[in-house]
């Protein structure tokens, strides 16, 4: 058996990775104004198009949509971001006038 090579002397490692701050009141006060900005610039921009929009419940950065045609996966050419959102939808009420 051929022996281990040895460990790699990298400053990169896991505990090395940016993560957000947890222990800064400050910080996480930043992060989430970050996020909330965020947030509130997509919602404005998602309303434009259609303003029934109450909230965004999720959102995914980037999907792609495929096709089944019983044999393989097509892709359809539509792509990029998604966002699950809840709406407003007035329904319309029957009114039966009483005879």
């Amino acid at each position: 058996m051929a022996p281990r090579r040895p460990r790699s002397t990298s400053n990169v490692s896991a505990s090395n990775i940016p993560r957000a701050p947890t222990s800064s009141p400050q910080l996480r006060k930043q992060f989430a104004l970050a996020s909330d900005s965020i947030y509130q610039n997509n919602i404005t921009v998602l309303r434009r198009r259609d303003p029934t929009i109450v909230s965004i419940l999720d959102q995914f950065s980037h999907v792609c949509l495929y096709h089944f045609n019983g044999k393989k996966w097509e892709k359809q050419g539509y792509e990029g971001s998604m966002f699950l959102v809840e709406q407003y939808v007035e329904r319309p009420s029957l009114v039966v006038p009483s005879a």
